[in-house]
């Protein structure tokens, strides 16, 4: 009996290492395998050196990209929440994420990196969704910069995106 427990034990402790296996990297890009979804390995904070200004400035971005044809592509595109999720879904994930995938090494008041990225899914006219890659949260603000209140009363939210594909088979 305890040797089945002790099996049991084993194969939930390597759950999470198995389904990280489904990300293949590259020096561009990094594809998740199970969902059939090429991310660009570095976002729009870590090449242009800056937060985006607004939430408008990630579709200008995507245009940029796909008329560069980053990574021999032209049909990137602002992700939406559920497909982040994809590989934002628990704190196992986002530690993977930090191994995979490359962002703007800034040190601000939230740590390293942009403290969210923007979202493809509108909430009205002037709001839209974004996810955090530190806490995983995924919620939804105004479309212009991001300012805290509180204790950090003025501060800007570091705002990036990391553009997605669909892999064509």
């Amino acid at each position: 009996m305890k040797r089945i427990i002790a099996l049991i034990g084993c194969s939930m402790l390597l759950a999470p290492v198995y389904a990280q296996t489904n990300l293949k990297t590259d020096s561009l890009t990094v594809t998740d395998v199970k969902t059939g979804l090429m991310w660009m390995r570095y976002d729009f904070s870590f090449l242009k050196k800056r937060f985006l200004n607004n939430w408008n400035e990630c579709f200008s971005w995507q245009q940029a990209i796909n008329n560069e044809r980053y990574a021999g592509f032209n049909d990137w595109r602002v992700p939406s929440i559920s497909e982040y999720r994809t590989i934002n879904h628990s704190k196992a994930d986002r530690d993977q994420y930090l191994l995979k995938f490359f962002e703007l090494d800034t040190t601000c008041v939230w740590g390293k990196g942009a403290y969210s990225f923007w979202s493809k899914n509108e909430k009205g006219p002037y709001n839209a969704s974004y996810i955090s890659f530190i806490d995983g949260f995924a919620t939804s603000g105004d479309k212009e910069k991001q300012v805290a209140g509180g204790d950090w009363e003025g501060i800007s939210f570091g705002f990036s995106v990391r553009l997605v594909r669909a892999i064509k088979k």
